[in-house]
């Protein structure tokens, strides 16, 4: 599998230079290039992004120790929160702590919620109907934002995740590649046209089927453009980490808060690239310690333990290695908040 993975590692460096030259088979400047996808980003998150929760969610704490069932994680002992279409508390299930019900969500009481699947904003009462106005992103918690994928997979049925991390650029349809070893998406857009920019990508069983660590891939641009995954080197510089702490990626069921850990460099046949691994082994272990060891910026007082799933996002890095730099940005999962219909 580690052949496979290097090989679609060095595309996406490549590519990542070759959008300086080229926009699928035409030839245009970079800066269109650039500026079409940015703007076709624009109107598909306009389109599939509301705020929520549309349906009640158990918010569930996996602070401590882990278990994984069916390549998902569970807290051992779960604590959940149950909300209701406010956001606000209104009953517990399972063992609840006086702590994980102190941490609630609030949001406007005024506020009205759109049904399930119309990906639409809620808006307040008196104004317009929800899915008129504009999303206001950076007002809301990041677990009530919402992913219409029933309109997302309507577009490609291999958007199967989205990645954002709030106040930043990084903000993106995640496409499941047919097979571990593909690179489909590397070259091409979320409507399958060609396109150097490409689609931010993860191999078909990452994250899953017992593999304890989610890849996910994207281009970064060598004239540091901050568009796609651009926003993974700005870790670099310790004091971006207090003002961008989570990355959120959500499914069709749930959304998960992630907490960055470390920023690594590596080269493109890393050992971070093989999969799978399986959570709790020796082998899984020492990759963590040796992705610590290397760090280039780490969170303070943090790490990731052996019975610990692992998120990695991960961008070329030319300024570091011409050759074969990357950039990966490794997290810890922190909360899952899980669509009750």
């Amino acid at each position: 599998m580690k052949k496979f993975l290097s090989v679609l590692m060095a595309l996406i460096c490549i590519g990542s230079a070759a959008a300086a030259v080229y926009y699928g088979t035409t030839y245009v400047k970079k800066e269109d290039a650039i500026s079409e996808h940015m703007e076709e980003m624009d109107e598909l998150r306009s389109l599939v992004i509301g705020t929520g929760p549309m349906a009640t969610r158990a918010a569930v704490s996996t602070e401590g120790g882990m278990q994984q069932t069916g390549g998902n994680a569970h807290p051992a002992g779960t604590h959940e929160r149950i909300y209701d279409e406010n956001g606000r508390p209104i009953g517990t299930e399972g063992t609840v702590s006086s702590e994980t019900l102190s941490d609630t969500r609030e949001v406007p009481a005024e506020t009205t919620v759109a049904p399930v699947g119309t990906g639409v904003a809620p808006v307040a009462e008196g104004t317009q109907p929800a899915g008129t106005q504009p999303v206001p992103q950076g007002s809301i918690d990041p677990l009530l934002r919402y992913i219409d994928f029933g309109r997302l997979k309507g577009i490609n049925p291999a958007a199967e995740r989205w990645v954002y991390i709030p106040d930043s650029t990084l903000d993106y349809p995640v496409m499941t590649e047919p097979r571990a070893d593909s690179s489909y998406y590397l070259w091409r857009d979320i409507y399958q046209r060609e396109s150097s920019i490409g689609t931010p990508l993860t191999p078909k069983g990452s994250g899953e089927n017992g593999d304890a660590h989610l890849l996910i891939f994207g281009h970064a641009f060598t004239d540091n453009r901050d568009t796609m995954f651009y926003t993974l080197k700005k870790y670099y510089d310790k004091g971006y980490w207090s003002s961008h702490p989570y990355v959120y990626v959500y499914y069709e069921d749930r959304v998960e808060k992630w907490q960055p850990v470390w920023v690594v460099n590596v080269l493109e046949d890393d050992i971070v690239y093989d999969m799978p691994y399986e959570l709790d082994s020796d082998e899984y272990a020492n990759l963590l310690a040796y992705l610590e060891g290397k760090a280039r910026q780490k969170a303070d007082g943090l790490t990731i333990s052996r019975n610990e799933i692992c998120l990695v996002l991960s961008c070329c890095d030319r300024a570091w290695n011409w050759e074969g730099g990357r950039c990966i940005l490794v997290c810890r999962l922190v909360e899952t908040a899980r669509f009750m219909q």
